[in-house]
């Protein structure tokens, strides 16, 4: 009624400007604050369905707007224009690139996060792909984390990964992957975070898989039976006061504190228990 083109919305982001924009499954929405009736202005970055499918978005330090799609990556230009940014073409089966998550790191290096690997674009506009033939478990990517002591993780379909750096002459690749955690074999990463402690937490099909503060390489894995109301976690996000909140795939919101959990469902208030995104 307010001129959202979708019910299916993915990400959202504020600008340094100011502007709203809201990742939708139909186009790239601008949210007009205050304004009644029609608040969203819609725009296509594609001609396609899935060109128009945005899944991520991010600005970079230079204030550039990038939007990830079901259709491959797209930077928005001034006046709302768009222009595809070029990437190596997936090997079959897969037809398209579809981008899961998008990240800057600290060398202003872009990263995206597709189902068919890893792509690492540089300033001067040069990509590695990072495929399992780098030793990726899997190559549906579905989360990456740039830590406080510059780490930079990924979440796949088959394990946590963390990644080697390459900015000092070479290329990136994998130093560690985590396939098996207390005994559980192939984790499936969709949601990474970072606790005001510094502790690594992963977003799984069975639960939470958290880092153990002072033990690199050691994970613990949070489920139903420390609390959680569902096993399938979906998104992570961590508050000022260093709580971490957790969606989850069909039973609400996790607040999660060292004290308990608190549940928010729609009993209380939310309009769907299947929850995408936290932002904190």
């Amino acid at each position: 009624a307010e001129g959202l083109p979708s019910r299916s919305v993915h990400a959202l982001l504020e600008t340094r400007s100011g502007e709203y924009l809201v990742a939708t499954a139909r186009g790239l929405c601008q949210f007009h604050a205050g304004r009644g009736g029609n608040a969203f202005t819609t725009y296509l970055p594609g001609n396609k369905p899935s060109e128009n499918f945005i899944t991520a978005l991010m600005e970079d330090a230079t204030g550039r707007i990038w939007c990830g799609t079901d259709g491959g990556l797209f930077e928005m230009l001034s006046g709302h224009t768009f222009r595809r940014q070029q990437l190596p073409v997936p090997q079959p089966p897969q037809e398209r690139i579809q981008v899961s998550d998008l990240l800057e790191d600290a060398s202003h290096k872009l990263w995206v996060a597709t189902t068919s690997g890893i792509y690492v674009i540089g300033k001067d506009g040069d990509v590695q792909h990072i495929t399992k033939e780098d030793g990726l478990p899997n190559e549906w990517v579905s989360a990456l984390l740039l830590d406080k002591q510059g780490s930079l993780w990924a979440g796949t379909r088959g394990g946590l990964v963390l990644m080697r750096d390459g900015n000092k002459g070479g290329k990136y690749g994998i130093q560690q992957v985590y396939r098996e955690i207390e005994g559980v074999q192939c984790v499936d990463v969709m949601a990474l975070a970072e606790g005001l402690d510094r502790a690594i937490w992963a977003g799984t099909q069975i639960g939470i898989v958290r880092s153990v503060p002072g033990s690199p390489g050691v994970f613990r894995i949070l489920t139903r039976a420390q609390g959680l109301i569902d096993r399938t976690v979906t998104a992570l996000a961590t508050d000022r006061a260093g709580n971490m909140w957790a969606g989850t795939e069909g039973a609400g919101v996790m607040k999660i504190q060292p004290a308990g959990f608190t549940t928010f469902r729609e009993q209380d208030g939310l309009a769907s228990d299947r929850v995408f995104s936290v932002l904190a």
